[in-house]
């Protein structure tokens, strides 16, 4: 059994949720939910009887129904591997500047581990995969984040 999660307006969720989250239609209906459940709850207090309790328990119940993310957990996002065996010729002549052979030779040549471990949080990551990363990046000048989207 999974947690209970609330879902939230697009704005205050990760891309990869984004289709899991509160329309504009859903968010409206909710507003005008909730300024009912207020009103009656002041009536409710002010009257002291058992004439509202009926309707408050059925606004908040449909309140509960459209807000609580019943769709579960995400997939894991599946990550393409960044092997130099698996980069095709065009892409390393294009984005790398060297010719598929000529990295096996320069990796080998760099003696890069088989894994590195980063200082930040103990992150792992495959030792091609840091050289085909860093050679990206100085090839073609991009930041961390623009590659980011590529890889």
């Amino acid at each position: 059994m999974f947690p209970l999660r609330f879902r939230k307006s697009k704005r205050n969720t990760s891309s990869r949720r984004r289709f899991m989250s509160l329309n504009s239609n859903e968010l409206v209906y909710l507003r005008s939910i909730r300024k009912k459940l207020k009103i009656l709850l002041i009536l409710d207090f002010i009257d002291d009887s058992d004439e509202f309790d009926d309707i408050i328990f059925e606004l908040a119940a449909e309140y509960l129904r459209v807000t609580i993310d019943d769709l579960g957990p995400l997939p894991p996002v599946t990550l393409f591997e960044w092997k130099i065996n698996s980069l095709c010729p065009i892409f390393c002549e294009s984005f790398l500047r060297f010719k598929k052979p000529e990295l096996e030779t320069l990796y080998g040549l760099l003696r890069f581990p088989n894994s590195c471990k980063f200082p930040n949080k103990g992150g792992r990551m495959d030792g091609e995969e840091v050289f085909v990363r860093g050679l990206y990046q100085m090839a073609t000048g991009a930041t961390a984040n623009m590659i980011a989207h590529t890889f």
